[in-house]
């Protein structure tokens, strides 16, 4: 056998097979400080991932020649993949036994990855194949991200998974470790067992029960993991979760900065929030007919006024406006800026009197209608 030759040949696709301890008690500890136990485990799988991206890119164009992964990559492959299950499986609570370094023999979860024959046709259209699955697996490991948190409280406050949370965690990751596998040609067999493995138990014959089956299909596979009615609905919890979380994700980070759309709730969440502010800070002052020093009141709520006509006006500012409607922009900017002078001049007057004086000189009341006209205009021109 020489080093371009597989290792024993599956006769038939089978994804593969993913080992998981049942639930069992873990510590308390190691369940509060498990990501930062996994620091080492996750500086050697990031530079394991990096030297398996280009094993597998070298893998690719030798499986398109040979129809198959020469064995050194294939064992290096799987010895990554199985080094990312172990870490995984930690990392999930499904296990709490520490994981090592690089993947061994006897861990409790592990992943068994056996060579196999590989179209030449699926190796060339890969990436078209793992659209479907890579986005299944993107989904329920986004949705299982969401709900990390909650299964992270369940563990530490039972010192254990329950079996529905653990059947459930243990079919997300196992799809994602199977979806890997056929992303790096460790198998043909496309992702599957989301929710679970059939039952393909057989009845033995009758004439003799105690028999033992020769029918491989006659008893349950190794690895066999079944999924109640719980862990069903909580693993579709999982993918629709995780689905709207990542589409409406992509959406906010793709969509861009500076359109219509964008600079008009922008502008109008600022223009609520002023006017909020500014109708409680009207009440305030109409209140200050009955206060022990009305001036001051007026004086203060007029400053408050200023305030907030400055924030409103920062906030507007900072707003990435289309370039069709930078001028009416302007004019807001300006707007809310003469106001903002006028009241800030109000709430030093030193009389009654003089208050009324710079209200007529500075036409406060013009300005407030300026602004809610300049508001509009620009609103209108979005």
């Amino acid at each position: 056998m020489t080093d371009w030759d597989m290792p024993s040949q599956s006769h038939r696709p089978e994804p593969p097979v993913m080992h998981v301890p049942p639930p069992e008690p873990q510590s308390r500890a190691t369940v509060f400080f498990r990501l930062l136990l996994v620091i080492p485990q996750f500086v050697v799988l990031y530079l394991f991932s990096l030297a398996a991206m280009v094993a597998g890119v070298v893998g690719w164009f030798a499986a398109l020649v040979l129809g198959r992964l020469p064995t050194p990559l294939h064992r290096f492959l799987c010895s990554w993949l199985r080094t990312t299950t172990q870490v995984m499986s930690y990392v999930w609570l499904l296990t709490g036994r520490w994981p090592p370094l690089v993947a061994i023999p006897g861990y409790p979860a592990d992943l068994e990855c056996e060579a196999t024959r590989l179209s030449r046709m699926a190796v060339l259209f890969r990436i078209v194949l793992l659209i479907p699955s890579g986005l299944v697996a993107t989904f329920s490991m986004f949705g299982m991200t969401v709900f990390a948190v909650v299964i992270w409280l369940i563990a530490l406050v039972k010192g254990r998974l329950p079996d529905t949370v653990h059947r459930a965690v243990a079919a997300g990751v196992r799809y994602t470790l199977r979806y890997y596998a056929f992303a790096w040609m460790l198998t043909s067999a496309q992702p599957s067992g989301l929710f679970g493995d059939r039952d393909r138990v057989r009845h033995l014959p009758e004439i003799d029960p105690t028999a033992t089956p020769t029918d491989p299909d006659a008893v349950p596979r190794p690895g066999t993991l079944r999924l109640n009615r719980g862990a069903k609905r909580l693993v579709a919890a999982f993918v629709v979760v995780g689905a709207v979380t990542y589409v409406g994700g992509t959406i906010a980070s793709v969509a861009p900065r500076g359109t219509s759309f964008v600079a008009r709730a922008e502008l109008m969440a600022a223009w609520d929030d002023f006017a909020e502010e500014a109708q409680a800070l009207n009440s305030g002052m109409s209140n200050c007919d009955t206060a022990p020093d009305p001036l001051a009141c007026v004086r203060e709520q007029t400053g408050r006024l200023s305030d907030e006509i400055a924030r409103f006006q920062d906030r507007v500012v900072m707003i990435d406006f289309p370039t069709h409607a930078q001028d009416q922009a302007s004019s807001l900017v300006a707007a809310a800026a003469r106001f903002r002078d006028a009241t800030a001049q109000l709430s030093q007057a030193r009389s009654g009197e003089d208050y009324q004086a710079i209200a007529q000189r500075t036409q406060i009341g013009d300005l407030g209608t300026a602004l809610d006209e300049a508001y509009t205009d620009l609103l209108d021109a979005l």
